[in-house]
């Protein structure tokens, strides 16, 4: 990416989530994590007593979690078995599954957020949708596909794991 700050950058005094740590997330945020992961196919987060690479801080002054590193989102290559036995709250997800409310509430949530697709794309910087300084070369970002894979929210089996 070069030098400079990358997008969604801030400064925090932060130190990568460890595996003893876990129990520290509150569980209702471990499964929104997870939650959100699940529906972008965000595979690249992972954890466990053997290492990882979680993509997530903790903020010990905030006692916050920061959730970093989506570079790997919208994966076309999305295994949902490796998810639900990899992702480092693999746990709480799979709690998440058997609670029809709170499913309801994400499903809601997800659906009120693809209402403004079309009005965050029109506000995404010119940029961004380009990987150099020029503007010569586009990203590989396909909006249509990406509204697609976002939109099987909708599908009944959305939740459901192999």
């Amino acid at each position: 990416m070069g030098a400079g700050s990358a997008f969604g950058s801030r400064e925090c005094g932060v130190t990568e989530l460890a595996f003893s740590r876990i129990h520290e997330i509150p569980q209702n945020l471990q499964q929104l994590v997870a939650a959100f992961d699940w529906w972008i196919h965000n595979e690249d987060r992972t954890l466990s007593f053997e290492g990882g690479n979680p993509n997530l801080f903790w903020d010990e002054g905030e006692r916050q979690l920061v959730v970093i590193d989506h570079n790997q989102s919208f994966d076309t290559g999305f295994d949902a078995a490796s998810f639900v036995d990899h992702h480092v709250f693999h746990q709480q997800f799979r709690l998440l599954q058997a609670d029809l409310a709170a499913l309801a509430v994400l499903r809601h949530t997800m659906h009120q957020a693809l209402d403004n697709w079309h009005a965050i794309i029109l506000i995404v910087p010119n940029e961004w949708w380009y990987i150099d300084d020029e503007m010569s070369v586009s990203v590989s970002f396909d909006t249509t596909q990406i509204l697609q894979l976002l939109n099987r929210v909708i599908d009944p089996d959305f939740w459901n794991t192999p």
